[in-house]
C-alpha cells in the first residue's frame, strides 16, 4: 500500500525495517480487523385501480379509469466507528438513512369526439411527507388517435412528469472513499494542458494525487424533477401486412438530481480557473460563474506540492487534499428526436412464413445546463453521445422450425482527440425447433462477425477498468457467443 504512495514521490510511512524483514502470521493479522456494517431496506405499496364505462356517448362510451396508491419506503446503513473515524484503510461506505410516505390518487377519461377521432385526459396527484421531502406534484396529460381512414392513424400526446429525489440522494449521511485523481489545474498552470487536458495524466510526476480523502453527502433540499413530453406521428398501411411508423419526440426536463463525477469536477476546475484568467480555449464549453463556484467548493486544497521541480507555476493553494460530492437540482436537458419503422410480412404455401422489420431511432438534439437561469447548450458533439441506432430482423418460420438473423448498428460518435468512431455493426442469428406445444429448443449466436468498435487511445490503456481499448458502455462487450436453450412450459 505504501509503495503506491512512494511510486508517485507522496507522503508515506514507509518502515523499511518492517517492509524488508519477513513478519510473523500475527503481526500480519494484528493489521486486519472485522467491519460489520448492518444494511436494511423496506418498501410497502397498496394499490386500488377500477376502470369502465361511465355512460354512452353519440360516438361511443366515455372510458373512465382511476387509481389510489399509498406507499412507504425507506432504508438504514449503519457504518462502523472504525470506519466513520477513518481508521481502516482503503475502506468508504454509505452512512444513514430514512423513510417517506406517498400518496397517491389519479383518473383518466377515453372521449370518442367524433367517430374517427378519440381523445384521453388524465390527471394525477402525488403527495410526500412534507417532513422528510419538498415534493407535491399534480401531473396532467393528454393524447389522441384520429382515423381518417382504415389504413391509416395519425396520434399525439402531451403529458407532465416528475420524479422525486431517491431515497439516497436526501439522507444519505457522510459517505467516505478514497480516490485517485489528476490535479488538471496544477497541469494547467504548469503549461501542460494540451487539447482538452490530454496533455496531462495520473502518472505524470505532481499531477496524479492518489488517496484523496471523498466525503459524498446526501440533500434534503432537493426538488422534485419535472418534465414535459410532447410526441406527434402517424401509423400507415399502404399494403396488406406492410406497416410504416414515424413518431417525433420532444422531452424537456427540469431540476434534474445530479452527482458530477469527481473527474468531472477537478477537470472542470482548470476549465473554470483558466476561463477566470481570460483563457476560454481550455474547455469546448464556457462555464456560468455559478457552477464555477459550485466547482470550487466541492475542491479543499493545501496539500504538499509532492515534485515541485517538475512544475513550471506552483500552486499558491496546494495540492488537492479532498473532494466534495453532493447531489444538487441541475438546470435540465432536452431531448429531441424521431423514431420510425418498417414492417412487412408475407405467407407462402411450401416455404413457411416471412417477415422483416427496420427500426430506426435518431437523436437530432442534446441540450444540457448546469443551473437554473443558464442557457441550454447543445451536446450533440460532446464525447460519445448517441446520434442514431437502426436494427434490421429478417425472420421465417414454417411448422415447427423457425429462424431469424438481426443487424443493429450503432450510429458514429465523437470519441477523444478529435476522432470520430465509425459506426459499428453487430450480427446475430438464431434458429429455433418446437419439440412439443410445451417444449422448445433454440441455439442464438450473438456478434457472429467478431465486429470490434473503433479503438480509443483514451480507453487503451490495458488497465483492468478499461480492458477493451474502446468505450465498453456505448458499444456491446463480447465477440461471438453461442447460447442454447431449452425451455419447457408446464
Amino acid at each position: 500500500m505504501y509503495d503506491y504512495a512512494a511510486y508517485y514521490n507522496q507522503p508515506n510511512c514507509y518502515n523499511w525495517d518492517w517492509y524488508l524483514t519477513t513478519q510473523s502470521s500475527a503481526e500480519l493479522e494484528a493489521l486486519r480487523v472485522d467491519n460489520v456494517e448492518p444494511a436494511d431496506a423496506f418498501s410497502e405499496l397498496y394499490q386500488a385501480s377500477i376502470t369502465g364505462d361511465i355512460m354512452q356517448l353519440p360516438y361511443g362510451p366515455l372510458g373512465f379509469a382511476a387509481v389510489y396508491e399509498h406507499q412507504t419506503k425507506g432504508y438504514d446503513v449503519q457504518l462502523s466507528p472504525l470506519n466513520k473515524e477513518g481508521k481502516l484503510w482503503g475502506i468508504g461506505g454509505v452512512d444513514g438513512g430514512g423513510e417517506r410516505d406517498r400518496t397517491a390518487f389519479g383518473v383518466e377519461f377515453s372521449i370518442p369526439v367524433t367517430e374517427t377521432f378519440l381523445v384521453n385526459l388524465s390527471t394525477r396527484i402525488d403527495e410526500y411527507d412534507s417532513s422528510k421531502v419538498n415534493v407535491d406534484r399534480r401531473t396532467m396529460g393528454a393524447s389522441f388517435e384520429w382515423r381518417p381512414r382504415d389504413n391509416f392513424l395519425m396520434r399525439g400526446s402531451w403529458s407532465e412528469s416528475f420524479k422525486a429525489p431517491d431515497l439516497p440522494y436526501s439522507f444519505v449521511g457522510e459517505r467516505r472513499f478514497y480516490t485517485s485523481q489528476t490535479d488538471y489545474y496544477q497541469c494547467y498552470a504548469s503549461g501542460d494542458w494540451g487539447v482538452s487536458g490530454e496533455g496531462c495524466g495520473l502518472a505524470t510526476p505532481g499531477y496524479g494525487i492518489i488517496n484523496i480523502d471523498g466525503v459524498t453527502t446526501g440533500n434534503l433540499n432537493l426538488k422534485e424533477e419535472e418534465g414535459d413530453s410532447y410526441s406527434v406521428g402517424f401509423v400507415w398501411e399502404p399494403a396488406d401486412r406492410l406497416v410504416v411508423t414515424l413518431d417525433a419526440f420532444h422531452i424537456k426536463l427540469g431540476d434534474i438530481v445530479s452527482t458530477k463525477s469527481l473527474t468531472t469536477i477537478v477537470q472542470d476546475e482548470a476549465i473554470c480557473r483558466a476561463q477566470a484568467a481570460g483563457d476560454t480555449s481550455a474547455g469546448p464549453v464556457v462555464y456560468p460563474d455559478s457552477y464555477c463556484q459550485q466547482v470550487y467548493a466541492s475542491i479543499v486544497r493545501g496539500g504538499k506540492d509532492f515534485a515541485p521541480e517538475a512544475y513550471d507555476n506552483v500552486l499558491a493553494e496546494g495540492s488537492i487534499t479532498a473532494l466534495y460530492e453532493t447531489p444538487v437540482n441541475i438546470a435540465g436537458q432536452e431531448f429531441i428526436g424521431v423514431d420510425t419503422s418498417i414492417s412487412y410480412s408475407w405467407v407462402t404455401d411450401a416455404l413457411g412464413d416471412f417477415s422483416f422489420s427496420i427500426v430506426n431511432t435518431n437523436q437530432i438534439d442534446l441540450k444540457y445546463a448546469e443551473d437554473i437561469g443558464d442557457p441550454l447548450v447543445s451536446y450533440m458533439n460532446s464525447l460519445y453521445t448517441p446520434r442514431s441506432r437502426q436494427s434490421m430482423r429478417l425472420g421465417w418460420t414454417r411448422g415447427d422450425w423457425s429462424a431469424s438473423t438481426s443487424v443493429l448498428r450503432v450510429g458514429h460518435m465523437e470519441g477523444y482527440y478529435g476522432k470520430t468512431m465509425s459506426p459499428y455493426f453487430d450480427t446475430n442469428i438464431a434458429v429455433g425447433y418446437d419439440i412439443t406445444p410445451e417444449s422448445f429448443v433454440s441455439l442464438t449466436i450473438t456478434n457472429v462477425f467478431d465486429a470490434i468498435p473503433d479503438t480509443d487511445l483514451a480507453y487503451d490503456t490495458g488497465s483492468s477498468f478499461y480492458p477493451y481499448g474502446f468505450n465498453s458502455f456505448r458499444y456491446p462487450r463480447f465477440g461471438p457467443q453461442a447460447f442454447l436453450t431449452y425451455q419447457l412450459r408446464f
